[in-house]
């Protein structure tokens, strides 16, 4: 495919780009510790010189074996996975940025000729995240990690030395984590979710393990979850990262988490256990994350770090060392038999001299934790109080998740959502953050009582789930020793945090009893470890007098901190951005209530100064002895005018006096209140408000990287249909447009820029021309200009595309859209995105064979009486649509069936919902508007009119007639619709109405078409859809063609 433009590189060329990492602090200092940043990767030239790799951009050299070290400059931030030297002067190193608000990853690639004293980043915004380099020979070389839409595989190849890069083909898999390689040809890779693949004369044949003990592979196609009715299950290894391998001689050694070891001795092909490995209970303990091997001898480290599993015979038999330190460990590296390093969390270092029986700490900021937060789900992660212990306080802070997204059911791309999760929280100022693998949660699954959460994961833990859970948090107890736990509430209404409140408070009691999980002690070097304090949030749900009757600590989020350079809430936006897909307010304020532990605090202090020492639990905090007046009247300033924001009872005159103030804060603190101010208002549905704000933040700050969201918010709102009615029927306050001043200093520089894909634009930074802008479709194309100066991560976003394909339909340029679509097509060889596309060229020339389900909205000449019963004539020989399993086994108990029909005034929806006799639910009478529904079996409709694929209606209806309405996750759109509910002892049905005025102020006519899609959610037992993929929470991506017709059917085409 041609690029265009003029490179030195072949395949993928280098990119001039706006440097972009993930969103940047609110105007906040840099807190940055690099002493305490995980180091991933280790790599010795010989025995004195070498380099270790890591988080917050980290490179560290040493010439005498590791005593001393001292940085070399990289200028990025992103967390770099791995180091590769062919000499002393030529060396590699990758690693990978995450980006905010579900925008996946970017990789890094640094090279240095000179040992070091400079590294050059190539291919910036590129590529997808990346985990390995390795190097074969001079010449030859590869680099490895995220799988994505623009390149599937996520593996490219150079033959000339890295000038240039060729992606390898293959289908689209997981983030492959590992790998090694016979030659420049061949070799094998290890990555997440138990995936591998050989790769054969540049081709990948893709793999998973099966679930055989002691048995073969199974080689599998790829799981086409685009297609697939069930994702492909690989029973006892599901969830369990692949996360390195070697390759030895004539055998390969592979190693993952849950103790995992494999062999092969078949180039790949065929693979088994060890028959002398450790016994089940002590493997149980372990994750592998790395090894290193030298002839027949083998080195595995991983978490916890206080030991290192050795082999002396090529995996013939093994046996365990300690390390004299308990911190995880991600890289390890011999040089020969017999020395070697290892390297871990809070920048820990360790030497071995005699082939790995003893090792010695060479550095370490670090050797516990003085709190430890652990949670079930992102959006329950506090960020804000681990900034307020980490960032501010200079406590060293970790974070557990004890869920992870599942293996079987999840979006391509949430795969590395552990990697993402680690970043948010060292984002926040925290050491790290780590993800059980062990507890996968379906979405469906998250509203469930605990019995049900409980009788999934005993699936996974031969009925031993509960007493699994409470192994894992002792173990993490043991391994980090807080002197403090903050968790989530036993007496929450939420069940899943409930029982992670109970699951903690037995842990804390067991962590401390050295006869709780032995082998822990005995076999792996720790120690029982007695937890002072455990705090547990009081959400507002436990009731407004709660507080009051039981003392609390709080914490004020909107102090402002002269450290952070701001307040607690604004600094953990950055981390916040990492774990939700879009723009979300933190609260105020969090209460905590002390319920177990050794001590009891004082109020309004989780922890003090007795409670961490430096060196140990504490970062050397160095505030200055004065205030700074200017900074704190800075923030003061800000304070003000987001709170400004805050009023709407004159909108008219907030937007007037918004810019006036904005313009009167220094750069850093005025775009970061832009930034919030403009969240906010998307969040409450004010998006008129919201518009002008991104606006005068791209305007004002065209090269911020806080700017790149906004780029994207903008393409969405200006080509969205939906939003387009909404503002047409007045749901949005509106005032005058507001300006911005054009300043010479404010304008970036212009750049050609030269990207990777089809899209050939290049990226003037200039004023926008807000009157072109604001008209809707028509400012897409200048705002996806300025966006593709972030690199082609950015332009090629499919999300972002098919907006942009569908504002240039809207304003009549249908060959135009076509052309992009085909050329997209052709570039994205499979998956929904490529089906997405496939389907919007088929419905401008219809052929035999649909690329997606098609299904048809009749036209009825007489309405329904809406009373659940469908025996209306418009439903009469009306074909069903009949729903399919997209999570879980439910079609044979659970069938589902949806019809359309519609007139000029009104669209109608017929639903109905089989279960097994008795499962009756009660209508509920009367109902309110955006009820909770998590607990009930539902169905979700959307409807997407303009086919962006991006923005859309969302109306849900449960089995007890209840109803909940947003468009694009607003929840102040509150459409008129009509909505009867008929149940009987082994269905529900539902028969319901929306005026079409609501939705679109077109004439329906006949070939209108809508991508839609039906999902049915029954809460722990699975989620049934019309068109693939689906899940609980909408993928557009996913959406199928409706058809409006007015006369007689055309004869149905062939679907998938």
């Amino acid at each position: 495919m041609d690029h265009g433009g003029s490179s030195p590189m072949r395949s993928i060329p280098f990119i001039l780009a706006l440097s972009l990492s993930i969103i940047p602090r609110a105007g906040a200092s840099d807190l940055r510790h690099l002493e305490d940043a995980s180091l991933r990767s280790v790599f010795f030239i010989d025995h004195k010189e070498g380099w270790v790799v890591g988080d917050e951009g980290l490179i560290l050299h040493t010439l005498n074996g590791g005593k001393s070290w001292e940085r070399q400059q990289t200028g990025v931030r992103g967390s770099l996975r791995s180091v590769h030297f062919l000499t002393p002067d030529v060396g590699w190193v990758v690693g990978r940025e995450e980006l905010p608000y579900g925008m996946s990853s970017a990789g890094i690639v640094l090279f240095t000729d000179d040992g070091g004293l400079t590294w050059k980043r190539q291919l910036p915004n590129a590529l997808p995240g990346l985990n390995q380099v390795r190097f074969v020979d001079a010449k030859t070389g590869f680099l490895f990690g995220d799988g994505s839409e623009q390149f599937p595989f996520g593996v490219f190849k150079t033959t000339d030395s890295g000038r240039s890069w060729e992606p390898i083909p293959g289908p689209r898999t997981t983030s492959w984590l590992a790998g090694d390689f016979y030659d420049g040809n061949s070799g094998i890779l290890a990555g997440a979710w138990s995936r591998l693949a050989i790769i054969r004369k540049d081709k990948a044949v893709d793999e998973r393990v099966s679930g055989v003990l002691g048995g073969a592979w199974s080689q599998l196609a790829a799981a086409d979850r685009s297609k697939a009715s069930l994702a492909d299950h690989a029973d006892w290894l599901v969830g369990r990262d692949i996360t390195a391998l070697q390759i030895l001689g004539k055998k390969t050694l592979a190693v993952g988490q849950g103790g995992l070891v494999l062999s092969s001795v078949s180039g790949g092909s065929a693979w088994g256990l060890p028959e002398k490995l450790l016994p089940t209970d002590v493997l149980a303990n372990l994750d592998f994350h790395a090894l290193a091997s030298v002839k027949d001898k083998v080195w595995i480290v991983g978490r916890p770090g206080s030991v290192v599993l050795h082999s002396s015979d090529g995996g013939a038999n093994w046996s365990l060392n300690k390390t004299g330190q308990r911190l995880p460990l991600h890289g390890v590296f011999f040089f020969d038999e017999k020395h070697g390093w290892a390297v871990g969390d809070a920048g820990t270092i360790l030497q071995s001299l005699d082939g790995g029986k003893s090792w010695t700490t060479l550095h370490q900021a670090g050797k516990r934790a003085a709190a430890m937060a652990i949670h079930s789900l992102n959006k329950n992660a506090p960020v804000d109080t681990i900034t307020y212990l980490g960032a501010a306080e200079g406590y060293l802070t970790t974070a557990l998740r004890i869920t992870a997204p599942d293996a079987q059911t999840i979006a391509w791309g949430r795969d590395k959502a552990a990697r993402r999760y680690a970043a948010a929280m060292r984002a926040a100022g925290a050491l790290t953050g780590e993800t059980l693998w062990h507890f996968p949660m379906p979405q469906h699954l998250e509203g469930c009582d605990k019995k049900t959460i409980l009788a999934h994961w005993n699936q996974l833990h031969a009925n031993r789930a509960e007493e699994e859970l409470i192994r894992q948090l002792v173990l993490s107890l043991r391994t980090w020793r807080p002197t403090a736990v903050i968790t989530e509430h036993p007496d929450s209404k939420t069940p899943l945090s409930s029982l992670l409140g109970e699951a903690v408070q037995e842990a804390v009691l067991r962590a401390g009893d050295a006869n709780a999980f032995p082998e822990q002690i005995a076999e792996l070097g720790l120690t029982a470890w007695a937890v002072h304090r455990v705090y547990c949030e009081v959400l507002p749900e436990l009731g407004p007098l709660f507080r009051g009757v039981i003392p609390c600590s709080v914490l004020d989020n909107d102090q402002p901190n002269q450290r952070l350079q701001g307040t607690a809430r604004e600094y953990a936006v950055a981390a916040h951005a990492l774990l939700v897909d879009r723009f979300m307010t933190l609260p105020k304020e969090r209460a905590y209530q002390q319920r177990g532990g050794s001590n009891q605090s004082k109020l309004n202090a989780l922890l003090s100064d007795s409670d961490g020492k430096v060196g140990e639990s504490k970062r050397e905090v160095k505030l200055d002895a004065q205030t700074d007046v200017k900074l704190m009247r800075d923030l003061q300033d800000r304070r003000t005018v987001i709170e400004m924001a805050e009023n709407l009872d004159d909108p008219a005159r907030t937007l007037s006096l918004l810019p006036i103030a904005l313009d009167k804060l220094p750069e850093g603190h005025a775009a970061a209140a832009a930034f919030t101010i403009a969240g906010r208002y998307a969040e409450r549905g004010q998006w008129y408000f919201a518009q002008e704000m991104y606006l005068y933040l791209v305007d004002r700050f065209p090269d911020h990287p806080l700017s790149a969201e906004g780029y994207r918010w903008l393409i969405r709102l200006n080509t969205s249909s939906e939003a387009r009615r909404r503002h047409e029927l007045k749901h949005f306050a509106v005032a005058e447009p507001i300006g911005v001043a054009k300043k010479g200093s404010l304008i970036a520089p212009k750049e050609k820029i030269i990207r990777t894909g089809f899209i050939d634009l290049t990226s003037n930074i200039e004023i926008l021309e807000k009157s072109g802008i604001r008209d809707w479709n028509k400012g897409a194309h200048e705002l996806m200009k300025r966006l593709s100066g972030y690199g082609s991560i950015y332009s090629f976003d499919p999300a972002t595309q098919f907006c942009l394909q569908s504002a240039k339909r809207q304003l009549g340029e249908v060959g135009a859209s076509n052309s992009s679509l085909d050329k997209f097509r052709k570039f994205v060889p499979s998956g929904p995105w490529h089906d997405a596309a496939k389907a919007e060229l088929w419905l401008t020339e219809p052929g035999p064979n649909a690329p997606r389900r098609l299904s048809r909205a009749r036209y009825t000449e007489v309405r329904p009486y809406l009373d659940g019963k469908l025996d209306d004539p418009c439903w009469q020989g009306a074909k069903p649509m009949v729903l399919d399993n997209a999570v879980g086994d439910s079609t044979k108990d659970h069938a589902t069936e949806a019809m359309f029909a519609f007139d000029q005034e009104f669209l109608y929806i017929a639903l109905r919902c089989t279960h097994p006799a008795g499962k009756q639910v009660a209508p509920l009478n009367p109902r309110s508007r955006d009820a909770d529904m998590e607990p009930y079996d539902r169905v979700s409709i959307l409807f997407d009119l303009d086919r962006d694929y991006s923005t859309y209606y969302h109306l849900e209806v449960d089995q007890r007639g209840c109803v909940r309405d947003r468009c694009s996750g607003d929840k102040s759109w509150n459409p008129r619709w009509f909505v009867a509910v008929h149940s009987t002892d082994t269905n529900w049905q539902i028969e319901a109405a929306i005026p079409l005025s609501e939705l679109t102020n077109g004439r329906i006519t006949q070939g209108t078409a809508w991508a839609f899609n039906v999902v049915r959610t029954m809460p722990g037992r699975g989620v049934q859809s019309w068109s693939l993929p689906a899940d609980v929470e909408p993928r557009p991506e996913g959406m199928s063609l409706l058809l409006f017709q007015t006369g007689a059917a055309r004869p149905m085409v062939k679907e998938p």
